[in-house]
């Protein structure tokens, strides 16, 4: 009964995995009549009253970010660091609210150097690549002072993502004395992790293992677009290939980390 009953499910399984194929790849083509229907029919172009908008709108746009993202991060730190100051060394519910929330500046510091670095990329495709495509010698000046803004921008983003990091984490510290470690060592995530107890171990490793899961369908994802994006726009193949160079990276640490483990 117990074998009749494994069969059928295996059999459920694989005829689910049969419509999910099937399913992908009718989406594949639909996808491809539809890149192809638009590549041919689209012709990009910009006037110099739309290009120089573009211009100072991404160069706008990382700078306020920035500004932004940082004003907040460093209003969440004063509000924590208040409820720090405080704790009588007593009272959890008081540590746990503070503890959460330094878990936004946290992860809008993280989140932001991403953003910034793609915004930065932006830039220099508006700013740069246009004067390097061409036979023009130098920027003009509006340009120059753009990009100039846009790597300022970039390199404030370094600077107060590691200050507003560096001010979370040590207020955790006052909160749980036994964490250890400092955002300026080398191997900081290794001597944080080695500090955490084991309840905390595992809720990092299910939060790991999540954003492998989801790597891997990002991944996915993205290998589908720069293929198509490849034959219908002429993207080439580096970006496939970084697709695939970053989702093989992942899977390949995963799998030798858990056959260390064994």
């Amino acid at each position: 009964m117990k074998t009749n009953a494994t069969s059928a499910s295996n059999t459920k399984i694989y005829i689910k995995f049969a419509l999910i194929l099937i399913a992908s790849m009718a989406g594949g083509a639909l996808a491809a009549f539809l890149f192809q229907t638009i590549a041919s029919n689209f012709q990009f172009t910009m006037d110099n009253s739309v290009k120089s908008f573009m211009d100072y709108l991404s160069a706008g746009t990382i700078v306020g970010f920035n500004l932004i993202a940082a004003v907040y991060c460093f209003i969440q730190i004063s509000k924590a660091k208040k409820l720090v100051k405080s704790w009588d060394g007593q009272d959890d519910d008081l540590a746990m609210e503070a503890e959460n929330m330094l878990e936004m500046p946290l992860m809008v510091s993280g989140c932001s150097f991403i953003l910034t670095i793609m915004l930065f990329g932006i830039c220099c495709w508006l700013l740069l690549v246009p004067v390097l495509n061409s036979e023009q010698a130098s920027l003009e000046i509006s340009s120059m002072i753009l990009f100039i803004l846009s790597m300022l921008a970039l390199l404030g983003n370094m600077v107060w993502t590691m200050a507003v990091q560096n001010m979370s984490v040590n207020l955790i510290k006052e909160l749980n004395p036994e964490k250890q470690g400092s955002i300026f060592q080398t191997d900081f995530q290794k001597t944080w992790e080695a500090s955490c107890d084991e309840m905390q171990k595992q809720e990092i490793y299910r939060a790991g293992f999540k954003a492998y899961q989801n790597m891997n369908k990002m991944c996915l994802a993205g290998w589908v677009l720069s293929v198509l994006t490849m034959f219908f726009f002429d993207t080439g193949l580096l970006p496939m290939i970084l697709v695939c160079l970053i989702m093989l990276t992942g899977n390949l640490t995963y799998m030798m980390n858990a056959r260390s483990k064994k």
